[in-house]
């Protein structure tokens, strides 16, 4: 228990092929390296590090440094995987909102991907993405040491959110949200009427 057993490169590359199907389209991931662990509980995961999560445009949305799927027991047992919980530590996030309210995202502040969404299809590809048969059983996905930039060109602003934890955890009835975290702003230009003396 608690030892980490490195999956080879096939394995991950499988993962990586199957993941990606059962996403759909909605989103899909490139994933470097893998290992298999048996927690405290014996409860088996797969962990996966330096993975690179793209949005259905092929925009990447995110970096994570770690993240571990937790399996359920009883459907492994039944040679029938399947997710029980999802749990990710080190995710980077920038986002950048255009003067046109539109958003882009990407892992690093100096690398925006070009590709500007609508928050409204934002919104509606989190909702999609949870509609799926890999995600709509899954209880709950942990985020933790989530870091995220919001450069806000229509406001003028730049925030960095730090040392982040988000929590999603689905019932039958709906989606709910916890999120925490650390503001750091900066003012790029004060609007006209507070610069006139």
């Amino acid at each position: 228990s608690g030892r980490a057993l490195p999956l080879p490169g096939f394995v991950v590359a499988t993962i990586e092929a199957r993941a990606n199907r059962a996403l759909a389209g909605q989103a899909s991931f490139r994933i470097a390296r893998g290992d298999l662990v048996v927690n405290e509980d014996f409860l088996p995961q797969v962990r996966l590090a330096d993975v690179t999560v793209l949005g259905p445009l092929g925009q990447r949305l995110a970096a994570i440094a770690d993240m571990r799927a937790v399996l359920d027991p009883a459907a492994l047992l039944r040679l029938n995987p399947r997710l029980a919980g999802l749990s990710v530590r080190g995710a980077r996030i920038a986002v950048r909102r255009g003067q046109d309210g539109s958003l882009d995202f990407a892992p690093a502040a100096t690398s925006f991907s070009g590709r500007a969404l609508a928050p409204a299809d934002v919104l509606d590809s989190i909702d999609t993405a949870f509609g799926l048969p890999v995600l709509s059983g899954m209880d709950r996905i942990s985020i933790q040491e989530l870091s995220l930039l919001f450069d806000d060109q229509l406001a003028g602003q730049v925030w960095t959110l730090s040392d982040g934890d988000l929590t999603l955890t689905q019932t039958p009835t709906g989606l709910s949200t916890d999120l925490s975290f650390g503001v750091a702003g900066e003012m790029l230009r004060l609007p006209a009427a507070e610069t006139d003396i």
